[in-house]
C-alpha cells in the first residue's frame, strides 16, 4: 500500500489516527488478559504502579515526569538521626574524600553501611544525581570516619 501526503498536517492527522487505533488495541487486548487470569485467580486491585513501587509520580510545570519516594527518604533522614533537626554543614561540592586516618572517629551511633545502602536504592531508583557522592562515600564503608558522616549528612 503507497500513501501519498501532501502536508504536514495530514501526516499528523494520520500518526494521531493510527496511535488512536494502537491504544484501542492494546486495551482491549489487555482487558481479555484480565478476564483470562481472573477465571482461574483471584485479582486485587494494588493501586497505581506508583504506589504499588512507594514511588510518588508527578508531572512537573514542563510536563516533565518527576519521581519521588518521600516515604523511603523519611526513613533514611530518620536512620541518621537528622528528623528533628536542620544540617547546616557545607561541604564544597567537588571535595574528594579521603580516608583521613588522623580525623576524628565517628561520632554518631547509626549503622554507616546500612545508610550507604538505602542511598544507592534510592539513587538508583529515583535520584540518579546523588551517584557520585553516594560512590565516594561508600569507598569508606570499612573505617568512616568523621568526615565520612558529615558527607553522608551533606548528602541526606
Amino acid at each position: 500500500m503507497t500513501l501519498a501526503f501532501s502536508s504536514g498536517k495530514t501526516v499528523l492527522s494520520w500518526f494521531m489516527l493510527m496511535t488512536a487505533f494502537f491504544s484501542v488495541a492494546l486495551m482491549q487486548f489487555l482487558d481479555t488478559v484480565v478476564s483470562d487470569l481472573q477465571r482461574d485467580f483471584v485479582l486485587t486491585s494494588q493501586g497505581s504502579v506508583g504506589s504499588y513501587l512507594s514511588i510518588d509520580i508527578r508531572r512537573t510545570p514542563e510536563g516533565h515526569l518527576e519521581l519521588c519516594q518521600p516515604g523511603f527518604i523519611n526513613k533514611i533522614i530518620a536512620a541518621c538521626g537528622l528528623q528533628d533537626q536542620s544540617f547546616s554543614h557545607h561541604t564544597h561540592s567537588t571535595m574528594v574524600l579521603t580516608a583521613d586516618t588522623s580525623g576524628l572517629p565517628c561520632e554518631h551511633q547509626w549503622s554507616y553501611r546500612s545508610i550507604i545502602g538505602m542511598l544507592n536504592y534510592l539513587a538508583s531508583s529515583t535520584w540518579p544525581d546523588i551517584v557520585f557522592a553516594i560512590h565516594q562515600c561508600a569507598h569508606f564503608t570499612t573505617a568512616p570516619r568523621h568526615v565520612h558522616e558529615l558527607a553522608i549528612r551533606q548528602i541526606v
